[in-house]
């Protein structure tokens, strides 16, 4: 993008987008923690299994509550249980970041919101 002033001073602004595509991974948008052994664990899922070097859960103040290292996708019972520091959390939207290794062995970030049903 270029901008120019009314004096004719410019300014020129570039940005890189890169696209990814379909990594098949599969990261839940929600789970219920309530015991029942039927999603009771946030993890990521993927078509193949991956290495995830890192799973953080934080509040809405950006406090870490969680975090899990090295461990491999596909595991519904490994992952967050939605507690911190041993007490369930209330219901709402939580956000998380994982570093993933790619099928190149590459390290990945990603990062979005999961929703905690009670």
């Amino acid at each position: 993008a270029t901008i120019t002033n009314d004096r004719g001073c410019s300014v020129v602004a570039r940005i890189n987008i890169r696209v990814i595509g379909e990594t098949g991974i599969y990261i839940p948008t929600g789970f219920s923690p309530n015991g029942d052994s039927n999603n009771d664990f946030f993890t990521v899922f993927s078509k193949n299994p991956r290495p995830i070097d890192q799973l953080q859960i934080f509040d809405r103040w950006g406090g870490l509550l969680f975090e899990l290292n090295d461990f491999i996708s596909n595991d519904p019972t490994i992952g967050w249980d939605g507690t911190a520091r041993g007490l369930p959390v209330n219901s709402g939207v939580f956000v998380y970041k994982i570093l993933i290794r790619n099928d190149a062995g590459e390290q990945e970030m990603l990062a979005g919101d999961v929703t905690v049903i009670r």
